[in-house]
């Protein structure tokens, strides 16, 4: 058949414009590259990354790493924000079940870096029997992270007297 208005010689060639339509209806849309870390679907777009670190009672940093998709991560949020107030009186309340925390406190600190918008960091006050519940979905869903204080820092000297005159 040929094309409207068009060559002779160029009819009996698909046109480019058509091909490269008929590629972009095959192709899917971009997924992320990692599946989320709690549901286990390939999102379409980026993931966001959640680090969380904890004291552990040998006084141990455990640090792990979770992909989570935009739905996972707003229901992590929506859990964590269910007993949360802007109150300053109120900085240890458990996020998770509302109890006071300040006797039995057990800290998880959360630094979120979603796609495309600036870092979230947040401090848990949490009771000691609410962490490990949090603890325990990063244990089993997320990455364990090195410990980067082996290695990771430059030896220490004695302290020079250009730095001994700043006023820490």
């Amino acid at each position: 058949m040929p094309l409207v208005g068009g060559n002779a010689d160029l009819d009996s060639r698909p046109s480019r414009r058509f091909s490269l339509g008929v590629f972009q209806e095959r192709t899917h849309p971009l997924v992320s590259f990692f599946p989320c870390s709690s549901c286990g679907q390939r999102a379409v777009g980026k993931l966001a990354a959640i680090y969380a670190n904890w004291f552990a009672e040998d006084d141990q940093r455990q640090a792990y790493r979770m992909r989570l998709c935009v739905e996972c991560l707003t229901k992590l949020m929506v859990e964590l924000k269910k007993h949360s107030s802007g109150d300053s009186g109120l900085l240890t309340i458990c996020p998770l079940c509302g109890e006071d925390s300040s006797q039995n406190l057990s800290g998880v600190y959360l630094t979120i870096y979603p796609p495309k918008q600036p870092e979230r960091e947040y401090a848990l006050t949490m009771c000691s029997s609410c962490a490990p519940l949090l603890q325990a979905h990063f244990l089993e869903r997320g990455d364990k992270l090195g410990d980067r204080s082996v290695g990771a820092a430059a030896p220490t000297n004695a302290t020079s007297a250009e730095w001994s005159q700043v006023p820490w």
